[in-house]
């Protein structure tokens, strides 16, 4: 058997990851490997960085994919987990893709290696970048928080948290497009979700959107270079309702920061349109002051920017864990978001 290592030379890579070491760390919901393999027997080796529940309940969810067929769907701790992905009696191409389903405050999904029987010079390749690609920086509904619940009261645990039914990846997969996600489930734009109304500061999406995740072995800065998006969705808001909605001044702290984060948003993305969204969950007083920071934006910026409100769910649809968003609900945010971001990208 071969050792062959993984990382950005020989796998594509969607969303923010580590390659310093010998793993290849797949650091937000979402942030996944896919690649090529020409091998007649592999196994894959995947480990997550913590064991204890760093972020309420559960351990780093993944799934592997081999040929778009679904073989393994689980959770991983530091101990790792081997998941045999060929084992054939001859040599095979087929296309293998791993996806980190949880969020980065539970731990990030580790590629220890690839072990693989082949005698192709280049037994690994990257598979091809899709036409578009797509950005989403968000909360808990971006991350698909206890979207696999089935009651509103369930305790949250990452085996019910599946990015892949959260309206970004649906979105990005109407579109054809790669996707990438900066989401973190409580985390807001001046205050985190609060149900006192007293700011919590220490949660804050502008404060590690520069940084490949939050937690510390992974708070180092991002190279924007790595990859360049044609659209960069913010979903931001829900978590500072509370706190908004405690005294009329922090409504223009709310603007005032948004706006902020906006700056830094198209510093570091200067050829993207950007879109903001949010109200699935409800709006207080937030949304309008969305529309103020993002119609200020236009005076001194650019105007490839836009913001919509976005049809609060119905209890109709059901909901996850924690009042959440159900995968009904998501998949109806999915439809109506990329029928924006198609008519922006048929006009670019």
């Amino acid at each position: 058997m071969r050792h062959l290592k993984l990382s950005d030379k020989n796998a594509k890579i969607t969303g923010r990851y580590s390659a310093d070491g010998d793993v290849l760390w797949l650091i937000h919901s979402g942030s996944a490997a896919g690649f090529e393999l020409t091998a007649s027997k592999a196994e894959l080796t995947l480990k997550s960085d913590v064991d204890s529940d760093t972020y309420k309940e559960g351990l780093p969810r993944f799934a592997v994919f081999v040929d778009d067929m679904l073989i393994c769907d689980d959770v991983t701790g530091t101990e790792g987990k081997k998941i045999a992905v060929l084992d054939s009696d001859n040599e095979k191409t087929v296309s293998v893709k791993i996806i980190h389903l949880s969020e980065a405050q539970s731990g990030a999904v580790g590629i220890v290696a690839l072990e693989a029987e082949s005698e192709a010079v280049d037994p690994v390749k990257p598979l091809p970048d899709k036409k578009y690609s797509i950005e989403f920086i968000g909360d808990s509904i971006t991350c698909a928080y206890g979207v696999e619940s089935e009651c509103e009261l369930d305790m949250f645990t990452t085996k019910t948290e599946n990015f892949m039914k959260s309206y970004a990846y649906l979105t990005a997969q109407k579109l054809d497009a790669d996707c990438s996600a900066v989401s973190f489930s409580g985390f807001g734009v001046v205050s985190a979700y609060t149900d006192t109304g007293i700011k919590d500061a220490a949660r804050l999406v502008p404060d590690f959107y520069l940084y490949a995740g939050n937690l510390p072995e992974f708070r180092k800065p991002w190279d924007f270079e790595r990859k360049h998006h044609d659209i960069v969705v913010v979903f931001l808001g829900t978590n500072d309702i509370n706190y908004v909605a405690a005294a009329n001044e922090h409504e223009d702290e709310f603007k005032e920061g948004y706006l902020s984060f906006l700056k830094t948003v198209r510093e570091k993305n200067p050829d993207s349109f950007i879109v903001c969204t949010m109200g699935t969950m409800g709006t207080g007083k937030v949304y309008k002051e969305i529309e103020k920071a993002v119609a200020e934006f236009k005076t001194f910026s650019d105007e490839r920017i836009l913001c919509f409100q976005s049809e609060e769910q119905n209890g109709a649809d059901g909901y996850g864990a924690d009042w959440h968003p159900s995968a009904i609900t998501q998949q109806k945010c999915a439809d109506r978001l990329s029928e924006v971001l198609r008519g922006i990208l048929q006009n670019r």
